[in-house]
């Protein structure tokens, strides 16, 4: 069975689009990470995705 990683996007403008910023191997540490990023930094978490491959 395939390994499934769970990516962390940010959506960096309209030209440049969807960015990769971080992998993980379960969702739980992917969406505690990005909580954490966004609001240490004062983003707007619209502009963040995670994503399954």
């Amino acid at each position: 069975m395939k390994k499934t990683t769970w990516i962390v996007k940010a959506y960096t403008g309209y030209k440049t689009g969807w960015q990769e910023i971080k992998r993980f191997d379960n969702p739980a540490d992917a969406d505690n990470w990005l909580c954490r990023y966004v609001r240490e930094n004062g983003y707007s978490i619209t502009d963040f995705n995670i994503v399954r491959k």
